[in-house]
């Protein structure tokens, strides 16, 4: 940047102060990229305000769109938003108007946005807050490249009216309509990281466990005086904050961004950090490898293991008092439907294991890529320090080949390099160009069968299992209806039928995951909104219709 500067007092670039009219933008280029973002995150952690802070990037004079902001209590997202944004990625600068000399001339000198590790922290805080005699600036470069990102503002999990299911619903459709999601970003209030939110983000992951490859964690309402080297004590509540972060994702590193999202202050050093940072960020859409949805079940929350569950018990009495009346009417009969209910019992949970492991092996035994590793240097390295020490990023060696190595790299160089695409393990030596701010963002990925084949071998050898099992339970029928007497058989045939279809859905109702289509009936339904009072009979309607002449 201070070589920018150079370049914009003796007119080696063009720049346009934001303060002055906007000139025209020039035409798109008829041929633009296309990404999708979904926006996540707890009621009230940020995510309409961080879509106004990027419609500001874009474009300086943005009017805010207050009506679409919260009131910092409730919840301002009800159904899901796209916001479509196009972009060339600008990049801005902030002078400060000086008097210097004997005659007092007036210059300008660049403000450093980018770098603070130089200079004390009371000296950075107050570069922070000036909001006099500042200008900003837009730096224009020819021949830029165009995109365009369709944002997907998404209503708050746990929210002030416990919508979870319903909002779950609403980011399934997103992605169903997307086709593919390039970015996921997850905002998080700075000042708290409750282990209620802790709960909401685990809940995300298990029921979207594939998003888990492209998501970025914005930490909003950062104060970012709290970002100096000497501010000790935000360093480790930081610190303390992403380790618990981590291990929820279940991997050692995850990437993190801090912003200011105050859309209504003056002090422009802050708002060029700010537009620094929504850079960084989009610009990860452009490099991540796009998620496309591929599940056929779909993995419940709390509250629907719970209703599901109480439903469960409600057939489970109901098959009671159908072989209780039996008994009552005829204990020989009884005697009979009992035994063929156990047998027809294990029939019934043979399958559904069958299925399942069937579904586990099938998603998991292929050729897509999965993050095995990702690692982000950014603004890792003082400014003005000249010798300008070596980095070494190393993944050690791991069971699955390495399929795929991407890199985004700004400001740096790389001096040695061993392993990578072909290989179990990677390592890299680099070095950032003097006077630059570098970036050096890997992610390693690998087959997904190679990944997880140690649990793709457990469930084969499983399935091997049920399978044997199975033809136990048929020579075990065999020998039991070989027993029956003459009649039996039709008198029975009824009454089977109905055990057959409580048996099936009771274990369906008992399961931790459902089919794609049962999951999308019950949320389009709200069968497990908690304002909804008829929630038991819904659950119980949707699911006995569905597996009715299926049994």
């Amino acid at each position: 940047m201070f070589w920018n500067f150079f370049a914009y007092l003796f007119g080696g670039s063009h720049h346009e102060e934001v303060h002055m009219e906007q000139e025209e933008e020039e035409d798109f280029r008829e041929k633009r990229e296309q990404y999708n973002i979904l926006l996540l995150g707890e009621t009230q952690s940020g995510k309409s305000t961080l879509v106004q802070a990027i419609k500001r990037y874009v474009d300086p004079m943005h009017d805010i769109e207050h009506e679409l902001l919260g009131s910092g209590i409730t919840s301002c997202t009800s159904e899901v938003r796209q916001h479509i944004i196009e972009t060339d990625f600008p990049e801005y600068e902030v002078s400060q108007t000086v008097k210097s000399g004997p005659m007092g001339r007036t210059t300008e000198e660049l403000i450093d946005t980018t770098f603070f590790d130089n200079i004390g922290k009371d000296v950075y805080e107050e570069k922070l807050n000036l909001f006099r005699q500042l200008r900003m600036y837009r730096c224009n470069r020819p021949g830029r490249r165009h995109y365009r990102f369709n944002i997907f503002d998404t209503p708050g999990l746990n929210d002030t009216y416990g919508q979870d299911e319903s909002h779950i619903y609403k980011i399934l459709q997103v992605m169903s309509l997307a086709q593919h999601i390039d970015l996921v970003i997850i905002t998080i209030r700075e000042a708290a990281f409750t282990p209620q939110y802790q709960s909401v983000l685990q809940t995300y992951f298990h029921v979207f466990p594939e998003l888990k490859d492209n998501v970025v964690f914005v930490h909003t309402k950062a104060d970012y005086v709290d970002l100096h080297p000497l501010a000790e004590k935000s360093r480790l509540n930081r610190e303390e904050r992403d380790r618990k972060i981590h291990a929820i994702m279940g991997r050692e590193s995850c990437t993190h961004f801090r912003i200011d999202c105050d859309l209504d202050t003056n002090k422009l050093v802050r708002v060029c950090m700010t537009q620094h940072v929504i850079k960084e960020i989009l610009d990860l859409a452009t490099f991540n490898k796009p998620v496309i949805w591929r599940s056929r079940t779909m993995r419940k929350t709390p509250r629907m293991r719970e209703i599901d569950h109480a439903v469960a018990e409600i057939l489970y009495k109901l098959s009671e008092v159908t072989e209780a009346t039996l008994r009552y009417k005829d204990s020989t009969g009884a005697d009979i439907y009992g035994k063929r209910r156990e047998l027809a019992k294990k029939f019934i949970e043979n399958q559904i294991k069958q299925d399942d492991v069937r579904s586990y092996i099938s998603e998991r035994d292929s050729d897509h890529p999965v993050l095995l590793y990702e690692r982000n240097f950014d603004q890792a390295w003082k400014l003005f320090d000249f010798f300008r020490s070596d980095n070494i990023m190393s993944y050690p060696a791991q069971i699955a080949t390495i399929t795929d190595l991407n890199i985004r790299q700004e400001h740096v160089v790389k001096k040695e390099e061993v392993g990578g695409t072909g290989y179990t393990y990677y390592e890299v030596k680099f070095q950032r160009e003097m006077y630059k701010n570098g970036i050096f963002h890997v992610r390693i990925f690998g087959k997904s069968s190679d990944v997880y084949q140690e649990m793709i071998d457990a469930q084969n050898f499983e399935l091997e299992r049920l399978k044997y099992d199975y033809q136990g339970l048929v020579e075990e029928r065999n020998e039991y209806e070989s027993t029956l007497c003459d009649g039996q058989e039709d008198i029975l045939q009824e009454l089977d039928y109905k055990r057959e279809l409580y048996e099936t859905v009771i274990l369906h109702l008992s399961a931790d995951v459902v089919c794609r289509e049962i999951f999308e009936k019950l949320l389009r339904m709200d069968a497990y909104s908690p304002l909804n009072r008829n929630s038991t009979k819904i659950v119980q309607g949707i699911y006995m219709g569905h597996f009715v002449g299926c049994v």
